[in-house]
């Protein structure tokens, strides 16, 4: 039998762009979403006193100081104390911190800090009461209504919309966050009723393979408007037994089988769902013959020992017609799909020699061997679940969902389509032109091998990126969060920039720019924090030339961190002249190389000699 594949798509995904927000139902919810410093969302709430928001989040792993946003909205202003807010969770410095108007509050003498990693519950109330709430891992660290006067110059109705993962400053995204979302509600105090309306109620999910959040008040599916989707997390209405992805909807139809099956904050009317799978057999179901898998893809009762699958021969004017029980095939809400194979005899069925049978075609005067096969459909798309795959498909186009079939999963060599989702591996088999063709994002991506080319009208977010072996060239601009090159003889060469949002960390291999086709951009670009980290390895540099004045080249800009860079003996390039010579100069965000030569010496010209003198007869 295929594996289990649940949620239903069309074959021709939708494209959404950035920040769309659709009316849909999501194709499976989440239990996070992760922001990495280049994803945030418009609320489309006004931040305004009367507010209150519930969160339940985790920043990131962090050191130093960083100045992150969650959910909240500013004006511009030359200075801080004429900068009004409304920061309903902010961390600074390591600390909580929210803003009203032009008060600014931390927690009581800064004792309480956040822990990076460490998911927490914030509940923000800034209608009269003006309090604060912080639980961290199960733990109240804060809770307090805050006592000092507010400022009354500030604004308290700024105009802007609150922003997830953050803050709207002045129309622009500023202070970007970096953690995982798990829920997020945000209420507005009713003047009439002095009762607290829900405005939005966010869940993570999953729709046409992007990740986002859907808000259960108004029925739709916000997307990313910053520069890269979010990181999706697991589906949580779906249990993987046995390697195989099974509903969580239909486990619970079954009370021998979800009993301890818990919910997840019932009290709030969260329809999320998760098993306990330490609970939920692996083995056989009841009727001791068939997996619990296989009786989610037969469609079978699974603790019923009397259920069963199973098929039946008649014969019609001397030819076998093959039947089954349960059939599914044209059920509108649970179909499954069915093929009948035949063997001539018990050994070539023994040795897996079945071949397809259409029904009244056998025609042996001796006797058949027959077997249904059990399927889901093949237009049911398999769940989000991040497979590890590996590319098969040689020189082609890399495209989402496409049916053919370019990717290897697992070690038995079994062919599948590629889901965006999914971490990808590319090695020295089967390599060639990958071709771009649309917006692609992968949780990671390894080279390990092979000379590739990464080209095309698409774009590509890989949230780590490992270029280990190998000679690869992008031709793409392409994102990531962390890109790492290493390994001896291992190649990279940027005609078109790679950006950052985390790190840029080389080992060992060269980083070959070229600089003609990137024009003037620098090969490698970070944002917010990102850093730039070179412990080995070299740089060459296509195009360049050298004059005794001097050429500069950008190589990396826009770094929070310069970390290492490269020994100007360990740079190279095509420049030409006498003397030829390499430095590496690097500002607090930025790194360049200027390339110089001798001056060529010119001798002084020996004049000819004087001509003999004519001689007079």
């Amino acid at each position: 039998m295929k594996k289990v594949s649940i949620i239903a798509a069309a074959a021709v995904l939708a494209t959404c762009a950035r920040g769309e927000q659709i009316t849909a139902e999501p194709d499976a919810l989440l239990d996070y979403i992760e922001a990495k410093g280049s994803q945030y969302i418009d609320t489309g709430v006004n931040a305004e006193i009367g507010l209150k928001a519930s969160i339940d989040f985790a920043w990131a792993t962090f050191s130093g100081n960083p100045d992150w946003s969650l959910l909240d909205a500013a004006t511009v202003a030359s200075s801080n104390d004429n900068r009004s807010r409304i920061f309903m969770c902010h961390m600074y410095n390591g600390k909580p911190f929210f803003a009203y108007g032009r008060k600014q509050r931390q927690n009581p003498a800064n004792s309480v800090s956040f822990v990076g990693g460490q998911r927490c519950e914030i509940i923000t109330d800034m209608s009269s009461t003006n309090s604060f709430e912080l639980t961290q891992n199960g733990v109240n660290t804060f809770d307090a209504v805050d006592r000092e006067t507010f400022a009354t110059n500030g604004l308290v109705n700024l105009h802007l919309n609150l922003f997830v993962f953050a803050t709207n400053y002045g129309g622009s995204p500023s202070w970007k966050g970096q953690g995982k979302l798990y829920e997020l509600k945000i209420f507005r105090k009713n003047a009439t009723t002095d009762e607290f309306d829900l405005l939005r109620h966010y869940l993570p999910c999953i729709k046409d393979h992007r990740a986002g959040l859907y808000d259960k008040v108004n029925g739709t599916i916000s997307f990313s408007a910053g520069s890269a989707d979010f990181y999706p997390g697991s589906v949580t209405n779906v249990v993987v037994i046995d390697d195989h992805p099974i509903p969580l909807s239909w486990l619970m139809g079954y009370p021998a089988l979800s009993n301890r099956v818990a919910r997840i904050n019932p009290s709030l009317g969260d329809v999320r769902c998760r098993a306990q799978l330490d609970a939920i057999p692996r083995d056989n179901a009841a009727n001791a013959r068939f997996k619990i898998w296989e009786c989610y893809v037969a469609n079978i009762d699974p603790t019923d020992s009397a259920a069963d699958f199973r098929a039946s021969i008649t014969m019609k004017n001397g030819v076998p017609h093959i039947g089954w029980s349960p059939d599914f095939e044209n059920d509108p809400d649970t179909p499954r799909a069915y093929s009948v194979k035949v063997a001539d005899s018990l050994a070539d069925a023994a040795l897996g020699s079945w071949r397809d049978y259409a029904q009244g075609s056998y025609a042996s005067t001796t006797s058949g061997f027959f077997k249904v096969v059990v399927s889901l459909p093949s237009d049911i798309v398999p769940p989000f679940i991040n497979r590890a795959l590996t590319w098969n498909g040689g020189s082609t186009a890399w495209t989402a969902y496409d049916g053919k079939r370019n990717w290897l999963v697992g070690a038995d060599g079994t062919t599948t389509d590629f889901h965006k989702g999914d971490s990808v591996t590319f090695t020295a088999k089967n390599a060639g032109t990958v071709t771009l063709s649309e917006y692609l994002q992968v949780p990671s991506m390894t080279v390990n091998g092979g000379e590739y080319t990464f080209e095309g009208d698409g774009s590509l977010y890989a949230t780590d990126l490992a270029v280990c072996g190998g000679d690869v060239r992008f031709a793409r601009e392409i994102g990531t969060y962390k890109s790492v090159l290493s390994g001896t003889g291992t190649k990279l060469t940027l005609e078109q920039t790679l950006r950052h949002t985390g790190a840029f960390v080389q080992s060992g291999g060269t980083l070959i720019v070229d600089l003609g086709r990137l024009n003037g951009a620098a090969a490698l670009s970070g944002e917010g924090r990102a850093e730039l980290k070179i412990n080995g390895g070299s740089l060459e540099l296509i195009g360049d030339t050298a004059t005794p004045e001097g050429n500069a080249y950008t190589i990396a800009s826009g770094f929070s961190t310069i970390a290492g860079v490269w020994t100007n003996t360990c740079v190279s390039g095509q420049a030409e002249g006498a003397n030829v010579r390499y430095e590496v100069l690097y500002d607090g965000t930025s790194v360049h190389v200027g390339v110089t030569c001798d001056e060529e010496s010119h001798p002084e010209p020996i004049p000819d000699p004087d001509p003999q003198p004519t001689p007079v007869p």
